[in-house]
């Protein structure tokens, strides 16, 4: 699955709401979130380590919103997958990005 959204809002704004609406629908022990800037980092820690990242661009007033790296440990390919579903939840049914 790619995480690819566009949404008509203010970058900070944005990130203000992505995280609030991570850190209450993300119930998850094993998966860390935190900012690079405007890219947001995933990590899931359970038996190895993954990264997915998340660029957040500004563009005509709109921000798109897209995966920008990943890494995936073998094992943990059942828990990257629910984590991204989780995580296209927020950002189209939450936040009310569109996908782009």
């Amino acid at each position: 699955m790619s995480i690819n959204y566009v949404i008509a809002k203010d970058l900070e704004q944005v990130k203000s709401e992505l995280t609030k609406l991570i850190a209450s629908e993300i119930k998850k022990d094993y998966v860390k979130t935190s900012w690079d800037n405007n890219q947001l980092v995933i990590k899931i820690e359970k038996m190895g380590s993954s990264v997915i990242c998340i660029a957040l661009k500004n563009e005509n007033g709109k921000v798109h919103i897209c995966e920008a790296s990943r890494k995936i440990a073998f094992t943990h390919k059942p828990f990257a997958g629910e984590v991204e579903k989780m995580v296209a939840d927020i950002l189209g049914n939450k936040l009310g990005a569109q996908r782009a």
